[in-house]
């Protein structure tokens, strides 16, 4: 019997050499897991600490996850987290193409780790960028926008 598909959500953030870091983005992950039990949510990190996102994905993909939203938590805009980001993303583009993959930005959807809650909700908070075409070298714009 061949395992049905899914979708997945990956909460991202920076990292820390600091372990206590990484506690409030913990409690979001339990909290968004208790509010839909049967979800895959996960949490990545950037640098600094595990596991990291070519991890988690390429964990995601073995089990057949065919779309992953990714949601960022307190990366930079042009910061380096934001290219290391972009760049590990295209690569799991490349390394599996039949998934889609949709970046979210934690700020504008709302996600606060502190509050474990989709605190506001801005005019922003739909929006979605589909980052299997996108270019980290072009900030001016996506390739692709859409609604998530």
């Amino acid at each position: 019997m061949s395992q049905a598909a899914f979708h997945a959500t990956v909460f991202v953030c920076q990292g820390s050499p600091e372990p206590a870091w990484r506690e409030p983005y913990d409690r979001l992950v339990d909290v968004y897991r208790l509010a839909d039990p049967d979800a895959r949510i996960e949490l990545a990190f950037c640098e600094a600490m595990a596991p990291g996102l070519t991890e988690v994905i390429d964990e995601l993909a073995i089990d057949l996850c065919d779309r992953i939203r990714i949601v960022t938590l307190d990366l930079a805009p042009d910061g380096h987290g934001d290219r290391i980001l972009a760049f590990a993303l295209q690569a799991a583009a490349r390394r599996w193409p039949e998934m889609h993959f949709v970046r979210v930005s934690g700020t504008a959807s709302g996600f606060d780790p502190r509050q474990g809650t989709e605190a506001r909700q801005g005019k922003d908070a739909r929006r979605a960028v589909d980052v299997t075409d996108t270019d980290p070298t072009r900030r001016d714009r996506p390739a692709r926008c859409g609604t998530d």
